[in-house]
Parts: C-alpha cells; sequence; structure tokens
C-alpha cells in the first residue's frame, strides 16, 4: 500500500495500479494471459502457452536470452540474426530487453 502524506490516504489504485497493468493481456473472464514487458511495443511476450513462459521474441518465438547470448558471443548482430532467421532488428530489441534485466 502507499500513502500519500498530503492527503493521508492509501493511493495504490490510482498511482501505482495503471503501471502494473501496463502489457498484459486477459481472457474474458479476467485472467491474465500474457504480459508484453516492453509495452506499448509487442515485440516481446511472456506467455506460459509458449516456451515455458520464457520471454520470446512474439512473431518469431526465440528466446530473448538465447538470441542476445548469441549476438555477444558472434559479437555480431548480423550473424545472430542469420543464425535464428530473424530481422537485425528482433536481435537488437532481444539485446536491449536482456541488458534492461540485467541493470
Amino acid at each position: 500500500k502507499l500513502l500519500d502524506l498530503v492527503e493521508s490516504q492509501y493511493a495504490f489504485h490510482s498511482f501505482v495500479s495503471p503501471s502494473l497493468y501496463a502489457g498484459l493481456e486477459f481472457s474474458n473472464r479476467g485472467v491474465a494471459l500474457r504480459w508484453y514487458p516492453r509495452w506499448p511495443k509487442r515485440s516481446i511476450v511472456v506467455d506460459p502457452r509458449r516456451a515455458f513462459g520464457r520471454p520470446i521474441l512474439a512473431r518469431e518465438g526465440v528466446p530473448t536470452d538465447v538470441l542476445a547470448r548469441a549476438a555477444e558471443v558472434e559479437d555480431s548482430i548480423e550473424r545472430a540474426a542469420k543464425w535464428f532467421d530473424v530481422s537485425r532488428a528482433a536481435v537488437r530489441e532481444a539485446l536491449a530487453f536482456e541488458r534492461e534485466l540485467a541493470a
């Protein structure tokens, strides 16, 4: 709970709640189905029905950690993109996401 000291009220719903739901997709029953962690971009998804819930490229299905590691080991975005048959932009997206996680 977050206490608004000026108003002496709990401010969870008005302040924190919107950011917690950003990027989440829900079923008709209100169950969270998947999460796009770089919302509003939808290039990376965490979906328990795909790749056991690992962060993956939404379109291609390649795990972001695998793609980022390949680019780092090869020291080449282009080679990693060729290996996994994805665009260079997708490799850059995976690298950025993995670096954000590590920070």
